[in-house]
């Protein structure tokens, strides 16, 4: 019920008509659904686990893709992370180091700007970094550079997203998160022994 609600939702939505009207087979619905469902994932609004949307490569067709709350959710179900830090975004005029200390971490020394400050702008940003929290409380500091950013922006279809500051959050919650366990132990080894029996 809650899958149709935002299906429906997007599709009576005016920025879901943009390029045609959204399309979705009951193959595609169902695909959908039971992804989501396999991943331990809600479609609630307010868990915002999943954006439903058309996306680059789809066409028409409503597809699905994890936001930052649902790679976060995934990461800490799994046992991989206890949580992350708020995302921070380093701006040109803030004095930024990154420091290693005795035991070889790396640190963020940052003094962040308040008074006279500008109103965020890609043009503006130096990097972005945040701090993933493992279960047994260390601390491990994950960054991305403009250069990185730009890489991204040059290859996507609405550039003007990159001077929205909570968009380049969610890039910097991705970023810390790609290489992180998103699935509980006992699920890999259930994929590993039907893959065997497969084969």
């Amino acid at each position: 019920e809650t899958f149709l609600t935002r299906l429906q939702n997007y599709a009576q939505d005016p920025n879901g008509q943009k390029g045609g009207n959204p399309t979705l087979t009951v193959a595609q619905g169902v695909n959908i659904f039971l992804e989501v469902m396999q991943s331990g994932l809600s479609f609630s609004a307010t868990a915002n686990h999943v954006y439903i949307s058309r996306l680059k490569g789809t066409g028409t067709a409503v597809g699905y893709q994890l936001t930052a709350d649902g790679l976060i959710y995934k990461a800490q179900k799994s046992g991989a992370i206890d949580h992350l830090s708020e995302p921070v975004i380093v701006q040109v005029g803030e004095q930024f180091t990154i420091k290693s200390t005795e035991d070889g971490r790396q640190i963020a020394d940052h003094v962040m700007r308040f008074d006279g400050k500008p109103a965020f702008n890609f043009d503006q940003l130096l990097l972005g970094y945040i701090y993933i929290v493992y279960p047994n409380g260390n601390r491990e500091l994950s960054w991305i550079s403009k250069t990185r950013l730009e890489e991204y922006r040059s290859k996507s279809l609405n550039r003007n997203m990159y001077n929205d500051e909570s968009f380049i959050q969610t890039k910097i919650i991705k970023h810390a998160l790609r290489k992180v366990r998103k699935s509980d132990f006992m699920m890999q080894l259930q994929a590993e022994d039907d893959e065997v029996i497969a084969e």
